[in-house]
């Protein structure tokens, strides 16, 4: 079982306890903190290291560059455009070192996110750890 702390405001960090294999490192973009714990509480669960951020988009981008997870998920589900401005913003900056993957959103948000970001994988939070699978190729989970 992995154990979280929070370590400043609009963040979580899940320490691994010794022993234990994780599957990779993931930080989540999710502009409603609740569900972004639930859904954060699902990925520990199935082993993932997971780092939340839920308020600021710059923060975000100092995190990915200070410690490049393997994975950034993105909701859509609210401020999609944030969420799509934010995701712009941190491939721009990562010279591509790491899979976006956006989970949930209308059909609109959608449509336009994979009308900017066609490389990245657009999945449900239902199918998100099968999305998550090492070798998925971009598209619908």
């Amino acid at each position: 079982m992995a154990v979280s702390v929070w370590s400043s405001p609009g963040q979580f960090v899940t320490l691994a306890k010794r022993g234990e294999t994780m599957r990779g490192k993931l930080l989540l973009i999710h502009w409603r903190a609740g569900e972004a714990e639930q859904l954060a509480r699902n990925l520990r669960a199935a082993k993932w290291l997971v780092d939340i951020e839920t308020e600021d988009a710059a923060r975000a981008g100092r995190r990915v560059a200070e410690r490049p997870p393997d994975a950034v998920v993105i909701s859509l589900a609210a401020a999609p455009e944030h969420g799509l401005a934010t995701a712009t913003t941190l491939r721009g900056g990562s010279a591509g070192r790491f899979r976006i993957v956006f989970v949930d959103g209308d059909e609109h948000a959608l449509r336009t996110a994979k009308a900017r970001m066609p490389f990245a994988t657009f999945t449900t939070s239902g199918e998100l750890q099968t999305a998550l699978r090492p070798g998925k190729a971009a598209g619908w989970g």
